[in-house]
């Protein structure tokens, strides 16, 4: 989880998660929060062009912005099952804010 300056401030990790996993996890929170859109709403065709223009964007889905009356406060992601299980996953993180 990150704030809304794309500051890590709560991170939990499975025991054996890879290390690449990690960075691919902050990297959807660092993008959905000042985005303020989940990852993987870029088109394909200009996914690239933002990574490299934006350094540690991901268009990988699973990351969402956390909103409270409108306004973006931070984001959450998973990583480490496939794309669909890590969705369900941030999504139920969300829920678990109770925002």
């Amino acid at each position: 989880m990150v704030d809304q300056s794309c500051r890590l401030i709560a991170f939990l990790m499975m025991d054996g998660a890879r290390h690449f996993s990690i960075i691919t996890m902050q990297r959807k929170a660092v993008t959905a929060a000042p985005q303020r859109l989940p990852t993987g709403y870029a088109p394909k065709e200009n996914a690239l062009s933002m990574s490299v223009r934006m350094g540690d964007f991901t268009n990988v889905p699973s990351g969402f912005p956390i909103e409270v009356k409108g306004e973006v406060i931070g984001a959450v992601a998973a990583v480490g099952a496939k794309i669909e299980q890590d969705i369900e996953v941030a999504k139920a993180a969300l829920g678990a804010l109770k925002l």
